[in-house]
């Protein structure tokens, strides 16, 4: 707290400025459940939709719209439906990190929270109204979530 006052009376040349920005592609959840590890994203393309953050990812990163509820809560971490997430598939997953993952017999990615509990990892979602689910052998997690952003 002190550090914010001192930062509201700061003279404008005291201020920093972040001027680099890293643009990523925004990709549908088919697209990322297929995503195998070492697998690059497609070039910049004008003809694809991208998204810019202050974040520099450490591996290939991306965005997904979020679609549903089942990571938005009543009270706490929560992640509303159409908010857009930035995924890094370069940064190790471990409980309770946001992630994204795909289950051996799915078709898409899942966004969940990774926790454990007695030694198994689950995958959480944020809404307790949803299932827990088992972080199978054949389940692999895609990549961490790093951003989330609410676009209006």
């Amino acid at each position: 707290i002190a550090r914010l006052a001192e930062a509201e009376h700061s003279s404008p040349d005291q201020l920093q400025v972040v001027d680099t920005l890293f643009r990523y592609p925004i990709i549908e959840w088919d697209v990322a459940g297929n995503l195998m590890p070492g697998d690059d994203l497609p070039p910049l393309d004008p003809a694809n939709r991208y998204e810019s953050s202050e974040y520099k990812a450490n591996g290939p990163a991306f965005w997904l719209a979020v679609s549903g509820d089942s990571m938005s809560a009543a009270a706490g971490q929560s992640i509303a439906d159409g908010s857009l997430i930035l995924v890094d598939t370069g940064i190790p997953a471990f409980p309770g990190k946001l992630v994204i993952a795909k289950h051996a017999g799915s078709h898409q990615a899942t966004f969940k929270k990774l926790v454990e509990d007695g030694g198994q990892r689950l995958l959480r979602p944020l809404n307790l109204a949803y299932p827990i689910e088992l972080l199978a052998e054949d389940c692999r997690i895609i990549g961490v979530v790093v951003r989330a952003v609410m676009k209006l």
